[in-house]
């Protein structure tokens, strides 16, 4: 081989290396172009992801202090219901054994009111009456009101009384 063949040899060579060096070259860049595209979509996702679930712990919060709200409102409301029953009831009992006399009288009227074969009681029974209904009030309301309690406890009703019949 004679110089000028091995120079043309080596030219060549050099052109061959350098476009393998510059394809090697192009592939590089091409690569850290896609990993920093890559890592710039990871990134994103992973701060839409962060952005969301700080979002919903937002909406978590909100809604666990509307919650609580919401019980103590029904708790306040559940005390306030009660405390009126309570009253109500205080104020019904109240008013039952404010004036023991007159629950005599109501049950004296009543017993003149329901005919003469249920007011005729001697002088004695009268009295009995009178200090019954004094003694215990409710007992001679029920009596007057008609809400006299079976062994059950339940009022008497005609569907009631034809089914305690029954047994």
């Amino acid at each position: 081989m004679d110089d000028q063949q091995a120079r043309g040899v080596n030219e060549a060579a050099e052109k061959f290396a350098k476009s393998l060096t510059e394809a090697y070259q192009a592939l590089a860049d091409r690569s850290v172009s896609a990993q920093e595209i890559n890592a710039q979509l990871t990134q994103d996702f992973f701060n839409g992801v962060i952005e969301n679930l700080g979002t919903q712990a937002e909406g978590n919060r909100a809604l666990a202090g509307s919650l609580f709200e919401q019980q103590r409102k029904q708790q306040e409301a559940s005390q306030t219901l009660a405390r009126e029953s309570v009253n109500a009831y205080m104020d019904f009992l109240s008013s039952v054994f404010a004036f023991p006399g007159e629950g005599a009288q109501t049950a004296g009227r009543a017993a003149q009111e329901a005919g003469p074969d249920r007011s005729a009681k001697s002088g004695g029974e009268a009295y009995a009456l009178r200090v019954d209904a004094t003694r215990y009030p409710l007992r001679s309301w029920v009596g007057v009101s008609g809400r006299a309690r079976t062994t059950f406890g339940a009022s008497r009703t005609p569907g009631y009384a034809a089914s305690a019949r029954r047994t």
